[in-house]
């Protein structure tokens, strides 16, 4: 239970590094010398889903601490009240997603043609591209010889390290 509560910290300082992100997409807005309405709308859903998510951290808060304090005597209520407290947070967290990406499509919708041909023209060079490397895998001569199914080893010649004489002390032997 240890490991789950550690890995809901993990969680949860990942979901803090989201948080400042949307933090500078929110203060970024703010700070905007001519006001444009896409950038306020951008901001707005910024601090919208931080807000939401600020409820998810501390289910995930929750959830951690509850895990923690039950691992001692492996107490089953607290692994279910735990469970209870992630399932919630994912659910906020869900929804923060849900709406960020509702805001996105807003944002994006008159952008719809020019994302469309860029879309037709990637297509287009990816099937071209398929098609020359399909004309090389053809035009390429195939070899009559059978592979090996399995690499075969190479014989090396194993060198031997010449030794050195034994070393002859500055002192002269005591006699």
């Amino acid at each position: 239970m240890v490991v789950i509560a550690d890995e809901q910290a993990d969680l949860r300082a990942a979901l803090d590094k989201v948080n400042a992100r949307l933090a500078a997409v929110a203060a970024a807005a703010k700070n905007f010398a001519t006001p444009e309405p896409k950038v306020e709308k951008a901001g707005k859903a910024a601090d919208a889903a931080i807000m939401t998510l600020k409820d998810a951290e501390t289910a995930m808060n929750l959830a951690s601490d509850t895990l923690r304090k039950g691992s001692a005597v492996a107490d089953v209520d607290s692994a279910a009240a735990g469970a209870k407290h992630q399932v919630s947070a994912a659910d906020i967290i869900a929804k923060a997603r849900a709406a960020l990406n509702q805001s996105s499509a807003e944002l994006a919708k008159d952008q719809a043609p020019a994302l469309n041909a860029a879309a037709a023209k990637q297509r287009e060079t990816q099937a071209h591209a398929a098609d020359l490397q399909n004309r090389l895998s053809n035009s390429a001569p195939k070899s009559t010889r059978p592979t090996p199914p399995h690499p075969v080893p190479c014989a090396r010649k194993k060198t031997v390290e010449p030794r050195l004489p034994p070393r002859k002390s500055a002192k002269p032997p005591a006699q």
